[in-house]
């Protein structure tokens, strides 16, 4: 695993002054990939988010990982959030609110401290249970593929939950277990607590060839995207402040409705 790891990363062509921001929960996805950036010798930092859910517990994941950073010589941000108050004024579910609040935050720090990328580490059976998570909320590419809307880097996107685990105990990493993972309060923890054990009962592959549809389904949405790019390129026509597009040009693509919200979706 740690070899294919570093020739996914070599993809990235990292320069020598490129600071990773890696948000790391303590848990033993996050601590794998923060022994395998150790042991490449990867440029990073580390940020992590205590969303007050678990009182005393989330506290203690907070301070293992600060003391793993502290013996590391290894740059540590932190930040608490009241997540339950934001999900009550939002009236959004605890994990999106969770999303939004990390994601927001570190997009800050990445500006500010002048960080090259944020890394995560989302592993093939988290690209899964986003993909039924969207696709029973009749996502489209955009939401089965997981696209995103800056710098996210994930090297362990191809590993399985197996995989990691294997490493973890082959090179006796320590990490904090989430006692809230083996409770089926959220819907992920639904499908990862009773869909997947089903489905590998059913289907012994199913994590593979899983991620060989992730890659076909990732390849589409690049090529969809890629004809958008150069549709827009050659059609919207730059006039002071606005574009102008001819509708005429606009009624030749099909499907109609799916290239004219695909090309204006970004204006809101």
């Amino acid at each position: 695993m740690f070899n294919k790891v570093k020739e996914h990363i070599k993809k990235y062509e990292l320069k020598e002054a490129d600071t990773m921001l890696f948000a790391c929960s303590g848990g033993i996805d996050s601590m794998v990939l923060f022994d395998i950036f150790k042991k490449l010798n990867i440029n990073f930092c580390v940020a992590h988010c205590n969303f007050m859910l678990r009182a005393d517990e989330s506290l203690g994941d907070e301070k293992f990982v600060k003391e793993k950073c502290e013996e590391n010589s290894i740059t540590f941000f932190s930040k608490s959030f009241n997540t339950k108050e934001e999900v009550l004024r939002s009236g959004k579910s605890i994990q999106m609110v969770a999303r939004e609040l990390r994601y927001l935050w570190m997009k800050n720090l990445l500006k500010d401290h002048h960080l090259t990328y944020i890394v995560t580490a989302h592993n093939l059976n988290d690209q899964f249970e986003t993909f039924l998570i969207n696709f029973s909320r009749g996502s489209g590419l955009r939401g089965l593929t997981g696209i995103s809307d800056f710098p996210i880097l994930r090297p362990l996107k191809n590993f399985s939950r197996q995989d990691i685990e294997l490493y973890a105990h082959k090179n006796k990493i320590v990490w904090r277990e989430d006692s809230s993972n083996s409770k089926n309060d959220y819907l992920r923890n639904k499908i990862r607590n009773k869909i997947t054990p089903e489905l590998f009962k059913i289907f012994p592959d199913w994590i593979n060839n899983s991620k060989k549809s992730l890659i076909y389904l990732n390849d589409s949405k690049n090529a969809i995207y890629n004809i958008i790019k150069i549709w827009k390129n050659q059609n919207f026509i730059k006039k002071k402040d606005c574009f102008i597009i001819y509708k005429r040009d606009l009624k030749k693509l099909q499907p109609n409705e799916f290239f004219v919200y695909e090309i204006f979706c970004e204006f809101g």
